[in-house]
């Protein structure tokens, strides 16, 4: 396998690089992990979120009406998602992620979630746009600046290959933020994706 490490943050970069990726190296299986925003009352600090399906928040219109929304999303394959699913319920899984990591962790544990997430290419530090975002899908559960890129260049390649993104929730996406949280969520989500690669091939096709 190969281990590529985004020039940028945001969608253009991650689309970008994603498209040379699959074009290049021919995987049979990509993916994502890091670090996100999450929702208040979906998520919790700290929490391990999979995608299910994902959307762009910025797509649409401007009138005079304000800002028509208009998104398009991307889903997990069914038979992934299954596998995911399967392995975001297996019993003791956090304290097998966790294992070896020194640094701050999260005050109150949280079960992994197989969820929604919303994708843009700015950082969101304001609740009051935070609450316009949330309104384009009421399930919304996390939200970051690639994972809809990654989604949609693996669709539209011509290989397709399965996706799997996951990144653990650092932020609540408000005016308060800080990087407490940001190294136990890179190395959480990180060893989930090395589980998540072994189970996609441990699995009979």
């Amino acid at each position: 396998g190969t281990a590529v490490l985004l020039p940028q943050m945001g969608l253009v970069n991650a689309a970008i690089t994603t498209a040379i990726c699959i074009e290049r190296f021919r995987p049979t299986l990509i993916g994502m992990s890091g670090i996100c925003g999450g929702f208040q009352k979906r998520a919790s600090l700290g929490q391990l979120l999979i995608s299910s399906m994902s959307y762009e928040y910025q797509s649409g219109k401007w009138s005079t009406d304000g800002f028509l929304h208009e998104p398009y999303q991307v889903s997990t394959d069914h038979a992934t998602l299954v596998r995911l699913r399967a392995l975001a319920a297996s019993d003791q899984l956090i304290s097998s992620l966790e294992a070896g990591f020194t640094g701050e962790r999260p005050k109150v544990e949280s079960s992994p979630e197989v969820c929604i997430f919303t994708s843009g290419s700015a950082v969101i530090a304001s609740e009051t746009y935070l609450r316009q975002v949330e309104l384009v899908h009421r399930k919304v559960t996390a939200l970051d600046m690639e994972v809809y890129a990654i989604q949609r260049a693996a669709e539209l390649s011509t290989s397709m290959p399965p996706c799997i993104c996951a990144k653990t929730v650092v932020d609540m996406c408000g005016v308060e933020k800080d990087d407490a949280l940001h190294a136990y969520g890179s190395f959480i989500s990180a060893n989930f994706m090395i589980s998540a690669v072994k189970n996609h091939f441990e699995v009979p096709q």
